[in-house]
């Protein structure tokens, strides 16, 4: 039969869903220590982007 196929596809979905709860990295400081990574991610609500930071649209300001 196709078990092999269904565990494959079974062990994918819950690695997608495993992987949805990690917090997102994009423009943030990653973390050095194991206390950074213990608080890291730590108040972002589920599925929301992470705003831009500011210093790029400074440095955008600050040239002519």
């Amino acid at each position: 039969m196709s078990y092999p196929y269904w565990m494959m596809g079974a062990l994918c979905f819950m690695g997608m869903i495993a992987a949805s709860f990690l917090p997102e990295t994009l423009n943030q400081h990653l973390p050095e220590s194991i206390q950074d990574a213990d608080d890291f991610g730590k108040g972002n609500k589920f599925w929301t982007l992470i705003p831009p930071s500011n210093s790029s649209d400074e440095a955008k300001k600050e040239s002519p």
